[in-house]
């Protein structure tokens, strides 16, 4: 196991199919538990608004609640990369909101990466944001901050074992490809 993992780490181990281990923490204990068993990534996710704090849906979150939590998963993780995800407003404000905020993720919660919903929908952020040294998790489809977009309710959102509906498979696999750039 190495030391800290890095992107590098884990493009190593999807070229020669190992499993990569991917927890969601929201605290510290979790976060140092996940970390300590050999995750390889530890995420943040904005669902801890929902299913911690008892917002109606990850649209709520804001920014600083995202970090505070953040922060702390930060203070559990030693060898696994962080992630965290950018919740609803600064991507759709436009490029320069989208930095503000990756950069106060790096420096004040010490991510590795951000995670971006519906990242295909903003290259400019997610070219701005990979120029300025911060990877960039780039997630696609239907996921809860893009339920809109689709024109499905929050509480609607397909899971992983739900199959795509017919009539989106070709958008689906258009957005996989200009994430995969």
């Amino acid at each position: 196991m190495p030391e800290k993992v890095t992107l590098r780490d884990l493009q190593r181990m999807k070229d020669t199919r190992q499993k990569i281990v991917g927890v969601v923490a929201w605290d510290y204990q979790i976060a140092r538990i996940a970390d300590r068993a050999g995750a390889d990534l530890v995420s943040v996710g904005d669902t801890v608004g929902v299913n911690l704090w008892g917002h109606a849906t990850p649209f709520e979150i804001t920014l600083d609640e995202m970090l505070t939590v953040t922060k702390a998963v930060r203070r559990g993780v030693r060898r696994a990369l962080l992630s965290a995800d950018f919740p609803f407003g600064p991507l759709q404000r436009g490029t320069a909101a989208a930095l503000d905020a990756a950069i106060r993720y790096v420096k004040e919660a010490g991510v590795d990466l951000v995670k971006l919903d519906g990242a295909c929908d903003h290259p400019a952020a997610v070219e701005a944001l990979t120029r300025a040294g911060i990877p960039v998790f780039a997630q696609f489809g239907i996921t809860p901050q893009t339920a809109l977009r689709y024109g499905v309710e929050y509480k609607a959102v397909p899971s992983a074992g739900d199959q795509v509906p017919e009539e989106m498979c070709a958008e689906l696999v258009a957005e996989a490809a200009a994430a995969s750039v």
